[in-house]
């Protein structure tokens, strides 16, 4: 492979043929003034050995790259790797002191058990704040649904009431039809005389149920119309559709 390459799409690069030998292997500039990696100055300097402990690269001697680095990329390399080993010294020197880094004993445990009593203290005092106030009053409802709500509560009040009156006035009727089936059987058996022949108890008898027959639908007819009645006063008070609907 050639030495003399043209490469016009990289700015670093003009366009004339140019050598890569005559550009810095760290930043890629033409300077004049160089130092050889692999000279006699960069082995007694170490230039390879310090490229590749501080930036991991893997550099190789007459291979196809650059084999220079710049002045001002030398001072820079040193300066840096000054430093570097600065840093180094000093973490030697506080394992030295220290030990070993790490969190201090019971720290992490101490953190989580910290955590657990705020939240346990948190529901604690939520818990006392339920106690304290209903599940209803807990919610804020909006306007429209309290409102249905209210009428609802209203409403099976009046169903409660309504079912007890038709269950006391079918109670009633039916200790009537009770008593007005047992008043034949008490006649019969006060007017059952001896001395009175039986077809006259017979008759009377048979007109006292006859009685009772004809007292029985309008008992009927009574219940049906209380019912009716009570039907229109449910139809009245309740909505057959609510607010949120409509």
């Amino acid at each position: 492979m050639s030495t003399e390459e043209e490469s016009p799409t990289n700015p670093l690069i003009p366009s004339t043929r140019c050598k890569v030998n005559d550009l810095c292997r760290l930043c890629l500039t033409s300077a004049e003034h160089r130092l050889e990696i692999f000279g006699k100055v960069g082995k007694m300097s170490n230039i390879s050995e310090i490229i590749s402990s501080l930036f991991n690269l893997q550099l190789m001697q007459h291979d196809n790259w650059p084999q220079s680095i710049c002045i001002p990329c030398y001072q820079k390399l040193v300066e840096f790797q000054t430093f570097y080993s600065t840093v180094k010294a000093t973490e030697a020197t506080l394992i030295g002191l220290c030990g070993e880094w790490g969190p201090p004993d019971g720290l992490i445990e101490e953190g989580e058990e910290e955590k657990f009593s705020q939240s346990k203290e948190y529901v604690d005092r939520f818990e006392k704040q339920d106690e304290a106030s209903s599940p209803e009053h807990s919610i804020d409802y909006p306007d429209y649904l309290v409102k249905v709500k209210e009428e609802e509560v209203e409403v099976s009040v009046d169903v409660l009431e309504l079912d007890e009156s038709v269950d006391e006035l079918n109670n009633e009727e039916q200790d009537k039809t009770d008593d007005a089936e047992d008043e034949p059987s008490a006649a019969a058996a006060t007017k059952k005389k001896p001395s009175k022949p039986k077809k006259k108890t017979k008759a009377a008898t048979a007109k006292e149920k006859k009685s009772t027959k004809k007292n029985i639908p309008q008992v009927s007819q009574y219940v049906s119309e209380r019912r009716k009645k009570y039907d229109r006063e449910v139809t009245k008070y309740v909505k057959l559709t609510c607010d949120a609907c409509e």
